[in-house]
């Protein structure tokens, strides 16, 4: 199997028994994350085989005794789906009450405290951000490291091990510090010139909010991806899409909702026919190193993965919030999953990846359906398209015709039980 792609998602190493659960998946990644250790690796009072002790240790172990030791547990993904959607309408809500926060001390003619809050906000604001960043960077680069990634079949790490792992002179750790340390210097110099030569930062950025989209995306799909039961100890029973679509469409309302419903709703008020989501994205992307009244002339926001043409340090070009890469790198994760419980079942047919394919080739025609749609302005006058509005049923519709292609339509969407092939005619 491919070891990147187990350890993007996680869902192997539940079905093989590697994690009891979606709690204890998480808890593999909080101690990953926090203290370098491999997600793979047996504890410490585990067996090398992977076998529990009848007792663990509950420190850390927080969420496999709230999530997977709970009778009700089958329902947390159902839960995580509804959720999503109010969770990240609470998150844009919040930030858009900061920047108008920050707005409206900026108006008028504030006295000193005002000032000093108006122009100290933007950096307490971005804190909590660089902290994560320097945490999902060093998990990538700790991982990167050849001593670091061989495999499922790692030993149980010692505290030494541990210890060295989450040290800041550990090679990956401070890679990971000098990485973001220059993308941040990227949002004052985007481009280098070094003997006639130009040398682009602005990529980095990307790459750490890559790296942020694939700890969200990790620590989501076990949950929104659960097994399904099977009727034969033999054979591993393709898990149904039904509880990520059900997340996918509530995030996707919600989008449609965040850029349309607020502009429409800021039309009829004669107010800027700007959107909530637009005004949090340009508030990432407006300030620029050229305008040194503004203190976000020197804080980078991550959050969106952005493009700038041309060497001369200009505006960007492109930007795309990171929820529309990693909602839909949910359903690739669910696809790949799908995939290798095909291959765990026929164990002597060839290797393919049908589903993740399909992902795939939905996620492309989903893009290029956005950018008709932005170029010819089908939609109206609107600068900002909620990108998930085409990329989510573009991707469901592949899947499904792939699974009717296949014969599998009732297991994919979960219309038959678990020892059913198909749809029931």
């Amino acid at each position: 199997r491919a070891l990147p792609l187990q350890r993007a998602i996680g869902i192997a190493a539940i079905r093989d028994g590697k994690a009891s659960g979606p709690g204890d998946a998480l808890d593999r990644l909080n101690r990953e994350i926090l203290s370098g250790e491999n997600f793979f690796a047996p504890r410490n009072n585990e067996s090398a085989a992977g076998e529990n002790p009848d007792t663990k240790n509950d420190d850390d172990q927080l969420f496999a005794t709230l999530i997977d030791d709970n009778p009700q547990s089958s329902y947390v993904g159902n839960l995580l789906a509804v959720a999503l959607p109010l969770v990240l309408s609470l998150t844009l809500g919040v930030s858009y009450l900061a920047i108008s926060s920050k707005s409206l001390l900026e108006s008028g003619n504030p006295g000193a405290i005002e000032e000093t809050l108006a122009s100290s906000l933007p950096y307490l604001l971005s804190l909590p951000s660089l902290g994560l960043c320097l945490l999902f960077v060093a998990t990538e680069f700790r991982w990167a490291l050849p001593n670091s990634r061989a495999g499922p079949a790692l030993a149980a790490p010692t505290s030494t091990d541990v210890k060295s792992a989450s040290s800041l002179m550990y090679l990956g750790n401070g890679l990971a510090i000098a990485y973001v340390f220059a993308a941040y210097v990227a949002k004052i110099h985007p481009t280098i010139t070094f003997n006639g030569l130009y040398l682009d930062l602005w990529p980095l950025q990307n790459g750490v909010n890559i790296a942020l989209a694939a700890a969200v995306t990790r620590g989501l799909s076990p949950f929104l991806l659960p097994p399904e039961p099977s009727t034969s100890s033999s054979t591993v029973a393709m898990r149904s899409l039904r509880t990520c679509a059900l997340a996918l469409i509530g995030i996707t309302l919600f989008d449609a909702v965040s850029v349309f419903g607020t502009v429409a709703n800021a039309a009829a008020s004669d107010e800027s026919s700007m959107s909530v989501m637009e005004t949090v994205a340009r508030f990432k992307i407006a300030s620029q190193p050229s305008e040194a009244s503004s203190p976000l002339s020197f804080l980078w926001q991550p959050g969106l993965l952005s493009i700038i043409l041309g060497h001369d340090n200009s505006r960007i070009t492109e930007a795309l919030g990171l929820g529309d890469v990693v909602f839909p790198s949910i359903l690739v994760a669910w696809g790949f999953a799908a995939d290798e419980d095909s291959h765990a079942n026929n164990a002597g047919a060839g290797v393919d990846y049908p589903y993740t394919t399909a992902t795939i080739i939905g996620y492309a025609l989903g893009s290029f359906a956005t950018e008709i749609v932005g170029s010819f302005s089908l939609l109206g006058n609107v600068s900002g398209l909620p990108a998930l509005v085409f990329l989510v049923p573009s991707m469901l519709s592949v899947v499904t015709l792939m699974a009717w292609s296949r014969s599998e339509l009732g297991d994919v969407w979960g219309f038959t039980g678990s020892s059913g092939g198909g749809v029931d005619k």
